[in-house]
């Protein structure tokens, strides 16, 4: 599961590349391990979904334990909101998480905006 999902990993950290940490030394963080480890299967739900948020919380607590503040854009709290409404609603109705073509029509919000959402630090 480790070598299926480092790309996934390394699209999260390219979103912190201005941060001034270099991208690979978040990639070291072990967050994809802690994600893998703290993943239930019979959960319902998918690891791409379960994973982002674990992904950049290890980032984000990263960055606190350093001192620096990470702010998210207004933008992507509202969006975070949306996608999140979208997460439990197919939870609660269909027992499993939705997919991104899901998510987009649900929300109006192109692709590439849900996975940006989804791959950023909530508030």
């Amino acid at each position: 599961m480790l070598s299926q999902h480092l790309d996934l990993v390394r699209r999260v950290c390219d979103r912190f590349k201005d941060c001034g940490e270099p991208v690979e030394d978040l990639a070291g963080l072990g967050c994809l391990l802690e994600a893998v480890a703290a993943y239930d299967a019979n959960s319902g739900r998918g690891f791409v979904v379960f994973a982002i948020p674990v992904i950049v919380g290890a980032i984000t607590d990263y960055f606190r334990d350093k001192g620096w503040a990470t702010r998210v854009p207004g933008q992507l709290i509202t969006q975070n909101a949306m996608v999140g409404r979208v997460l439990e609603s197919f939870e609660q109705k269909f027992d499993r998480s939705p997919t991104i073509p899901e998510i987009v029509d649900a929300t109006g919000l192109s692709a590439e905006m849900v996975l940006q959402t989804m791959e950023s630090p909530s508030q």
